[in-house]
């Protein structure tokens, strides 16, 4: 009898710490003491906005996207699909990208490790791409990404479309194509911006994606398009 009437004052006791109602309880209950000292030091620990606040410290700018997602159906930016890739070097993934589909780096948060790539997202035209290197127990895997193709055999004088009379440019260089300020481009702008200075792209040919044999051609050297070279 004295066991139980020792557990209910307990729970009592613990029920006024949850309400606020701490002080000089341990005065109250002598024999909880010990225990009282130690719930409400634990009652504590779970703050949320402890949490929160740790969370904002370590990642400011992803929590503020999850934020933005809890408000809304997707955050700016992102489609309702995102992939997300599973790398085993994703620095090198995002420079690939850059390099040649003019990807922009958006976020990047590396792993505790400092080696590895805790999560990254990048921008690919009007779609976004999210990645993070893997190691242990989880290892990369194969996939694929479809890339959309414009109906276009290459860059022109003008708009074609607009401009019967306009030509197609078979060959010229990225700084001189920036240089003519032409109205439509086939590729995004900052691409020609990176040709210049890539390591290891010299050189990108448009084709039209759409017609049979054109990307197998372009794949294996030859010029069905128009070529544009770091000048």
């Amino acid at each position: 009898m004295a066991e139980r009437d020792l557990i209910e004052r307990l729970d009592d006791a613990v029920e006024a710490i949850l309400a606020g109602r701490r002080d000089g309880l341990a005065l109250a209950e002598p024999e909880l003491a010990t225990l009282l000292v130690v719930a409400g030091d634990l009652r504590d620990l779970p703050d949320p906005n402890f949490r929160s606040k740790l969370k904002a410290e370590l990642m400011p700018a992803l929590e503020n996207d999850m934020t933005t997602m809890t408000a809304e159906a997707t955050k700016t930016g992102f489609h309702t699909i995102t992939p997300y890739l599973n790398a085993e070097n994703a620095d090198g993934v995002i420079a690939f990208l850059q390099e040649t589909l003019g990807a922009e780096l958006k976020a990047r948060y590396p792993a505790p490790d400092g080696r590895r790539v805790m999560h990254a997202e990048v921008r690919v035209g009007d779609s976004m791409i999210e990645m993070g290197d893997v190691e242990g127990e989880f290892k990369p895997f194969p996939m694929a990404l479809h890339v959309y193709i414009d109906d276009v055999d290459g860059i022109y004088t003008a708009d074609p479309k607009d401009d019967p009379s306009a030509e197609l440019i078979p060959r010229i260089g990225a700084k001189e194509l920036m240089a003519r300020g032409l109205k439509t481009l086939p590729i995004d702008r900052i691409v020609l911006q990176i040709l210049g200075s890539a390591k290891h792209i010299k050189e990108v040919q448009i084709v039209n994606g759409l017609k049979r044999g054109n990307i197998s051609k372009a794949l294996a050297g030859d010029h069905v398009g128009t070529i544009v070279h770091a000048d």
